[in-house]
């Protein structure tokens, strides 16, 4: 290991000991370092519990959609047992990607020499191959992967010896149960790449302080970040309160105060005048409003290529049509505004003078998700 990363590495596990007074951002070099960047997939990416997208998304048999994890090409796809699968989405014969993007098959079949897959991963055919002496047919099959379903997310974890989600999550659950997240369907997606390392991208998520700059005309009217505060460090999550203006959204956008208020009856009153961002570890973020939650994932590409994919979540029967595209034209105005800053933060942290700053209280999930990092790299 060089000697910049492992000093990088030492800083990161003095911050689970440092006082968020005296915290301050993550070293130039963990945007950087090409050897910390494989450290991050190798000991997040690989190991960790990773959402890839919602159950809905692979509803019925047959339904699929593949995704890329840590340089592994995945396929989640529900069998004729109604089990959601993921599976290595890599033929066992030459190494092509047996399937692209999403659909519904009866089976998976390798555009590359034919063969295929049912649908739990089990070889049915390999042509030409009657021949072969080592193809063992029964035995041969796509790997599977770990995954387990939460609210409705999928997660899936490429460790086979990984701890259970379910536990790590139960808290955070029972506090998102009053938005019924698990009843929602998505209402629109947004699936971008973005320049610039997948941190970046994280921690502009995770704080609210930006938005009086960045967001002046989109989301500081509306969720003013100037009085937004974190809540403590869960270790695998963390909380950020941002207040809603909900005469303002009354008076700008109807559609959603009526949305608000039809599904605020079971979230406390306190709650319901403020958007509760959950942060969870290594790479997602839930925004929580009544009647509507904003999801995003942050899937790394290389060390300054991200995939950005975030949806609109609202009760089933409030989907329509109007409502579809109000999401859809919000995402189309305010991610741009984020994304230009992540872009050029790749570009300005490379200065010979750039140095970790301090960090405001208001930046507090930043230092939590320092200190997840700390404690997933310390004992390596």
């Amino acid at each position: 290991m060089q000697a910049a990363t492992r000093a990088l590495i030492d800083t990161l596990t003095k911050s689970l000991s440092t006082p968020l007074e005296e915290a301050r951002g993550l070293p130039p070099q963990a945007y950087l370092s090409e050897e910390f960047y494989e450290l991050e997939l190798e000991h997040l990416f690989r190991r960790d519990w990773i959402c890839v997208g919602r159950e809905e998304e692979a509803e019925n048999p047959g339904d699929y959609f593949t995704i890329e994890l840590a340089g592994e090409p995945l396929v989640v796809v529900r069998g004729t047992d109604n089990r959601l699968r993921a599976l290595s989405n890599v033929c066992r014969h030459r190494y092509m990607q047996v399937v692209m993007g999403q659909g519904n098959a009866a089976r998976l079949s390798c555009p590359y020499h034919g063969w295929t897959y049912r649908l739990d991963g089990r070889l049915m055919g390999a042509t030409s191959m009657s021949e072969s002496r080592i193809l063992d047919k029964e035995n041969c099959r796509l790997p599977e992967f770990r995954l387990e379903t939460w609210l409705g997310f999928i997660f899936v974890n490429l460790d086979p010896e990984a701890e259970p989600l379910a536990p790590r999550l139960q808290e955070l659950g029972n506090r998102l149960a009053p938005y019924h997240i698990d009843r929602m369907r998505i209402s629109s997606m947004y699936d971008e790449i973005w320049e610039g390392n997948w941190k970046l991208t994280m921690e502009n998520n995770a704080e609210a302080h930006h938005h009086r700059t960045l967001h002046p005309d989109t989301l500081q009217p509306w969720m003013p970040g100037d009085d937004s505060h974190c809540g403590k460090d869960e270790q695998d999550w963390s909380l950020l309160r941002t207040p809603l203006m909900l005469d303002l959204v009354r008076a700008e956008a109807p559609m959603y105060a009526d949305l608000m208020e039809r599904w605020s009856a079971d979230i406390k009153p306190q709650d319901r005048k403020e958007t509760l961002t959950y942060v969870i570890y290594p790479s997602s973020t839930i925004d929580a409003s009544p009647g509507i939650v904003f999801w995003k994932r942050m899937l790394p590409l290389g060390i300054d290529r991200t995939r950005v994919m975030m949806g609109a979540l609202v009760p089933e029967e409030e989907l329509n049509d109007e409502l579809n595209r109000y999401n859809r034209e919000f995402f189309e105005v305010l991610n741009p505004e984020d994304y230009q800053a992540t872009w050029r933060l790749q570009k300005t942290i490379r200065s010979r003078f750039a140095e970790a700053g301090p960090l405001s209280v208001k930046e507090a999930c930043l230092f939590y998700f320092q200190r997840y990092l700390g404690r997933r790299l310390s004992n390596i």
